[in-house]
């Protein structure tokens, strides 16, 4: 796949949920993972830092943040970053992953922690970058 397609699929990604943003939220917003988070800050250091990629509602923002974790979180779309600014309290940035890769590589960090969470599975992996 070359880079104009992944622009467009972006674009096009971004735009569905600026445009359905209300119902995404909805159907996610309220729904318990509490599982798959025990499950994931089971794995952390103490004071771990949280950054919620994709946050979409903000749902798990909130949620980790109630654990008393630092979260940041971003989205692309900016129907959502408005949408989980105000749910979970957190300023959220709008960000799309190419940026978000440019970042990642000028940080100086440990080891990282990954969890992807989805209503219907979770996959986790450790790496360092």
């Amino acid at each position: 796949m070359d880079s104009q397609n992944i622009t467009l699929e972006t674009n096009e990604t971004i735009e569905y949920y600026n445009l359905n943003s209300k119902a995404f939220t909805n159907s996610t917003q309220k729904a318990s993972l509490s599982d798959i988070h025990q499950e994931f800050i089971s794995r952390l250091q103490p004071n771990s830092s949280i950054l919620d990629f994709g946050c979409g509602s903000g749902r798990d923002s909130a949620a980790f943040k109630s654990l008393g974790f630092q979260v940041s979180a971003i989205d692309g779309s900016k129907k959502m970053c408005e949408i989980a600014s105000e749910f979970s309290g957190i300023p959220v940035k709008k960000c799309v992953l190419k940026n978000l890769i440019r970042s990642i590589r000028t940080m100086e960090s440990g080891p990282v922690q990954v969890c992807f969470i989805f209503p219907q599975r979770s996959c986790q992996k450790s790496f360092n970058h």
